[in-house]
């Protein structure tokens, strides 16, 4: 079964805090309102999310999931879903995640560089500073928009590795979704500010074709991809790489959709093929598209040609 094979049968999930439920009890927009509504029945011609649920947290957690039920579709396929149990349901609907033992595995930045290194992909060596030497800091779990990620010459704080900082790469997010086979879906350059105090803040993603990527790095991605097909991984995945002049390196491994999924659905529904998304405050232009309303801070997709 390949991702299109699910468009009648699969609601398409997110577990974004920032989202609002929709007051109809089921969502069909990205929390847009008035002239700015974007309708899933677009985005459906692309993808399958003609159905979409979400939550802010507390007590709309219950509603939301409640919610689920309302549909007649056999599959959720989320973007970020924390699995429980080897076979997970929802009101009786299978979730398409992979298991709560890969998503802990992969969660893990130390063993996944552990499986880089088994299947004989580059990656940053891990390592310690030395003198007047910067190295890179991260949690050893998520950190999701590079929270937490920084250059040191200290050592590492407790619950962080540290690994080499290797200049003159850029930093792009490949996307796959896992089922009966390994499927790319699409690439983003992801780009950050803070770098003056040291912090690593992923600001905005910018869309890049397969074309552009080198295919070594390709190659060595669906490798590690196809690796965990065999394990048992299903559903969406994303891979952090760098990749410049002296070649490529694989960051670490999202057991989940890549928070640039939505922009590139939308997009791409939208006839775009040249696009940025970001985090800003303020309305739209008549060329952004919003995805999540975060109140003051809006996400949106913005077209670039």
């Amino acid at each position: 079964m390949r991702l299109a094979d699910l468009y009648y049968d699969a609601v398409v999930w997110t577990c974004y805090l920032e989202n609002f439920p929709d007051p109809e009890r089921f969502l069909s927009i990205y929390g847009l309102s008035g002239r700015d509504r974007l309708s899933f029945d677009c985005l459906g011609k692309f993808f399958p999310s003609d159905e979409f649920y979400a939550r802010e947290g507390c007590s709309s957690d219950r509603r939301a999931i409640y919610d689920l039920r309302l549909s007649k579709k056999h599959f959720l396929l989320p973007w970020i879903y924390r699995p429980i149990g080897a076979m997970d349901t929802i009101h009786g609907k299978r979730v398409i995640c992979p298991s709560e033992e890969l998503f802990t595995l992969l969660d893990d930045k130390v063993e996944t560089k552990r499986l880089f290194k088994r299947l004989g992909l580059p990656t940053p060596e891990q390592t310690v500073p030395r003198k007047d030497a910067r190295v890179v800091e991260k949690p050893v779990r998520s950190s999701a928009g590079g929270l937490g990620i920084q250059l040191t010459c200290n050592s590492a704080r407790e619950g962080f590795l540290q690994e080499e900082y290797i200049e003159g790469c850029q930093s792009f997010g490949l996307h796959f979704f896992v089922y009966d086979e390994v499927e790319f879906i699409c690439a983003d350059e992801m780009l950050y500010h803070g770098e003056n105090d040291q912090r690593f803040i992923f600001s905005a993603q910018v869309n890049v074709g397969k074309d552009a990527l080198p295919q070594t790095l390709l190659d060595d991605c669906f490798k590690c991809i196809d690796y965990l097909r065999g394990m048992g991984y299903r559903g969406f995945s994303n891979i952090d790489v760098l990749s410049g002049e002296r070649g490529h390196y694989l960051l670490e491994i999202n057991p989940r959709g890549g928070a640039f999924l939505p922009a590139f659905f939308a997009a791409t529904s939208a006839g775009w093929t040249d696009f940025i998304t970001r985090v800003r405050q303020g309305g739209t232009e008549k060329d952004e598209l919003v995805l999540l309303d975060l109140g003051t801070s809006k996400k949106v997709v913005k077209k670039l040609s």
